[in-house]
């Protein structure tokens, strides 16, 4: 099983490294070696969550940094992956229940970091 995890865990230093680029299921299983399926269910048994979700809440958290950090909303969306600044509001949207804006606004009142967990 250690061999397995070694591959998933090449196929997440990929998505953090690439996180503007097409992180389809296919290209991340060739990444790690294995068959699209069977990475799919190895990635889901050791995250707890679909390959896709993973890459959309890493793309959320990068968003965010940038986001705190004065970055423009289409240049963030650019930046993260996403396809446009819509598609990037509706996932920041899903993940936070906030929109990109509300965010910066909570954060600006809560006092928060610019460090992402």
């Amino acid at each position: 099983m250690r061999e397995r995890r070694e591959e998933i865990r090449v196929a997440v230093e990929y998505i953090h490294e690439h996180l503007t680029s097409d992180l389809s299921l296919g290209i991340l299983a060739g990444v790690a070696g294995l068959s699209r399926s069977h990475f799919h269910w190895l990635f889901k048994s050791e995250y707890g969550v679909p390959v896709h979700r993973y890459v959309i809440r890493c793309r959320v958290e990068r968003a965010q940094q940038l986001l705190r950090q004065g970055v423009g909303l289409s240049e963030v969306a650019q930046r993260t992956g996403f396809f446009d600044q819509s598609h990037m509001t509706r996932c920041i949207r899903r993940l936070t229940g906030r929109t990109p804006t509300s965010l910066l606004q909570y954060a600006a009142l809560a006092g928060e970091s610019e460090s992402c967990a």
